[in-house]
């Protein structure tokens, strides 16, 4: 990713993330984040942060930490609104999970009350481990995981 083009990343991140920023009023919500935050997170060992392109356009991002040997958390995804629903989501996940040979497990945390969020991830492999966690008065979220078996071809 060049530096000069995460201003556009900024502006998705912040159309991507006003709705839920509405609705929580989280003050980690990725809506109050910015430049700054991005290339703090480039230059984080062990973080992998990638845009996503669809069309020749950037239209979102996709982050994940690496918690442990095998072990990744998907810190942030998003989509711009005007290209959600479309598989480009999936797409990214399913990609990005790819550059992780060691990986066994991936986890992240979804809102508790956002269906759609839900069963975007509950698509894309991942189950709900009942674990709750309470960000504010009006958000708790979920954590949600992935296991992943290994597969070799010999």
């Amino acid at each position: 990713m060049k530096q000069s083009e995460i201003p556009e990343i900024v502006q998705i991140q912040k159309s991507a993330f006003k709705r839920l920023y509405d609705i929580y009023h989280d003050k980690d919500n990725p809506y109050l984040k910015g430049f700054f935050e991005i290339m703090d997170w480039l230059e984080t060992p062990g973080l992998t942060y990638r845009k996503i392109v669809a069309d020749n356009t950037i239209c979102g991002a996709i982050a994940y930490y690496n918690n442990a040997a095998g072990e990744y958390y998907l810190a942030r995804i998003f989509v711009s609104p005007s290209y959600q629903r479309k598989g480009i989501g999936t797409e990214a996940v399913r990609k990005c999970e790819l550059l992780f040979a060691d990986a066994h497990k991936f986890t992240t945390d979804v809102p508790e009350d956002q269906q759609i969020i839900k069963a975007f991830f509950i698509k894309n492999g991942f189950t709900d481990t009942g674990e709750r966690d309470t960000v504010n008065d009006s958000l708790v979220t979920g954590i949600y995981e992935k296991i992943v078996s290994s597969v070799s071809i010999t």
